[in-house]
């Protein structure tokens, strides 16, 4: 019953999803085990494999592909957390079109807006070693010695940071307070507090008072 719902609603014109949506996708979440506060808020389709603990503050806002925003197009968000993974947003958050993906721990804080196309990865995904790559695990105990070979690390993003569209966020970076993070970067290394960073790698190019 609820897949052929949720078809109909893909088809329905776009200013009629935008209201039906959020409704939708607040059951789903909830279904899928993600706890979340008041007034979450999710436009469109999100790809969803949630296998460890997500909690959502107050206010979260997501828009997911369907052309709502320009800058992301069509372009769908995916969160996916593995079964050891959390991932804790506060409150105020609003980000479009983001790509999650949690082996470990990822926390953001308040007041935060992430831009179009996001991605935040906590994990290399593949071992560097080029032999372990091209290993097919025969068996449980060849695939967890794989597994415990690619390298992962938690990544926190303090409150009221502002991330353009379109930047990668690596794992063990820390982001500090009111910092902001360039259209494009891609950020392997933790940015103080109160910066302006941009590039790949991300280096801080200015700093500014907080007061």
């Amino acid at each position: 019953m609820f897949v052929k719902l949720l078809s109909k609603l893909m088809g329905a014109p776009t200013a009629l999803r935008l209201k039906v949506y959020p409704r939708v996708n607040r059951w789903l979440f909830r279904a899928k085990g993600i706890k979340y506060g008041k007034n979450l808020c999710v436009y469109n389709e999100v790809l969803l494999r949630i296998f460890g603990d997500v909690r959502i503050g107050d206010n979260f806002v997501y828009v997911s592909g369907d052309g709502i925003s320009p800058i992301s197009g069509n372009k769908k968000g995916a969160i996916y957390v593995s079964a050891d993974g959390v991932v804790c947003i506060g409150d105020n958050v609003g980000m479009t079109a983001t790509c999650m993906w949690i082996e470990e721990s990822l926390v953001i804080g308040n007041r935060v807006s992430i831009g179009a196309d996001c991605l935040l990865m906590d994990t290399d995904c593949h071992p560097l070693d080029y032999r372990l790559r091209s290993m097919h695990p025969q068996n449980e105990e060849e695939q967890d010695f794989v597994k415990k070979s690619v390298k992962r690390a938690p990544i926190v993003i303090e409150d009221d940071v502002w991330m353009g569209a379109h930047c990668i966020v690596l794992k063990g970076v820390r982001i500090g307070a009111r910092s902001v993070i360039g259209a494009g970067s891609v950020v392997t290394k933790d940015i103080p507090s109160d910066s302006i960073a941009v590039g790949n790698p991300a280096r801080v190019v200015r700093t500014f008072s907080s007061c």
